[in-house]
Parts: C-alpha cells; sequence; structure tokens
C-alpha cells in the first residue's frame, strides 16, 4: 500500500520539525501521527485542535520523547525507525519510499 493512499497531510513542515498525519493501514478509521521532534504530549494536543479540529477525536498523538527521521515527500517518504501505533490498537510498522509495510 502507498502512502498517498492515506490521505497524508503536513502539519508542520519546516526545517528540522517536521509533523505529519495519516490514516491508519489497519483500517480503523483513526489518523495517526509522526513528528521528527521531541514535543510533549499536551502540545501536540493543543496544535493538534487548532490545525485539525474534525479529526482529533480518532488521532493517535506520538509518544513525547520519540522523535522520527522524515525524509522525502509523501510519494518518496522514509521514516525511521518504525512507526508503532499499538498501544492504541492500530499499526505497526514501516514506511518505505512512501509505501507502507
Amino acid at each position: 500500500m502507498k502512502l498517498t493512499e492515506l490521505e497524508p497531510r503536513w502539519l508542520i513542515d519546516e526545517p528540522g520539525r517536521r509533523w505529519f498525519v495519516f490514516r491508519s493501514p489497519g483500517g480503523h478509521g483513526d489518523w495517526l501521527t509522526c513528528k521528527s521532534f521531541v514535543w510533549a504530549i499536551n502540545e501536540q494536543r493543543e496544535k493538534a485542535r487548532e490545525l485539525i479540529p474534525d479529526m482529533t477525536r480518532r488521532l493517535v498523538l506520538c509518544d513525547p520523547p520519540c522523535a522520527w527521521s522524515i525524509t522525502g515527500d509523501f510519494s518518496n517518504m522514509t521514516v525511521t525507525p518504525s512507526i508503532d501505533a499499538s498501544k492504541s490498537g492500530n499499526w505497526h510498522g514501516f514506511i518505505r519510499n512512501g509505501e507502507i509495510t
């Protein structure tokens, strides 16, 4: 499956700070987030409410101390390490070259 099929959106895309949201590949209807910087959960929640108020009920935020390496755009993006949203009953896997694995 391609990341572009999961309706990805940038929430922040600036040098040193990238944060995006995409539909869970597991089909739960939830939106998963991924960020490239350490960020407190309450700050994530507040910014999400401001940027995407229509989806915050189904939004799975990132653990505050976690930060991923995010390279490329949605069509060829690679994220390392894996994204693990299993605590919320969602997907755990990789985004490599724009593919969900």
